[in-house]
């Protein structure tokens, strides 16, 4: 049945028109609703200023080195003491770099955590806070940890150093260096007399025949 404008009623009209603004209110809120729900599982996307950087910034390293030395004493009893300040500072700068850590934005964070409290005492007061680069902390932590006194035992150590029966040429040479650097030992003339003499009668022999010290080993 079709009704004509003269029939219509008028409080119908007003309660149907209510209805459907009531029934479209409804759906806008069901949308909002389906819209903060999707929003839920969308990725988060990463800052314009760098995917990771804040990710990378926060990472602990779970194999950071304990700045403890071998003739002083060993507070974390599992993990390596270290012969000097130096193979300690090495063994950091590699960490940090296959974390993936920039040394000058990292160190400050991760250093003090592998001190003891003694030691982070020292580091607050001397190193951290002063925006400092890692390039100006390694000698700092070197003056402060490789002694006058330890860096003469590791002198001793090099002046007593021998070749091994088994070692190569290589292996030595790396190790006589790594151990000369430790001490602070400049390469000099009383150096390389010093590395002669502690090489093995084979090698020593060898090279006395074909006159090549300077440029087979050294």
């Amino acid at each position: 049945m079709v009704l004509n404008e003269d029939d219509s009623d008028p409080a119908a009209a007003l309660i149907a028109h209510q209805k459907f603004k009531e029934c479209e209110e409804k759906v806008n809120r069901a949308k909002e609703a389906l819209k903060s729900f999707t929003a839920m599982f969308e990725e988060v996307k990463p800052p314009v200023d760098g995917p990771s950087n804040h990710y990378l910034r926060l990472v602990v390293p779970n194999d950071l080195p304990t700045l403890q030395l071998k003739g002083d004493a060993i507070w974390r009893k599992k993990a390596e003491c270290y012969d000097s300040a130096y193979d300690f500072c090495n063994t950091f700068e590699t960490v940090l770099r296959a974390h993936g850590q920039a040394l000058n934005s990292n160190w400050e964070r991760l250093l003090p955590l592998c001190m003891n409290p003694e030691q982070v005492s020292w580091c607050r007061e001397a190193l951290l806070e002063k925006n400092l680069s890692w390039k100006q902390v390694r000698p700092m932590i070197l003056d402060h940890f490789d002694t006058p006194y330890r860096k003469f035992l590791l002198m001793v150590e090099v002046g007593s150093m021998c070749q091994g029966t088994y070692e190569s040429n290589r292996e030595y040479s790396n190790r006589f260096q790594k151990m000369r650097r430790e001490a602070g030992m400049e390469d000099s003339t009383l150096l390389a007399v010093t590395y002669f003499a502690s090489l093995k009668a084979s090698v020593k022999s060898l090279d006395n025949s074909n006159h090549r010290l300077g440029t087979c080993l050294w």
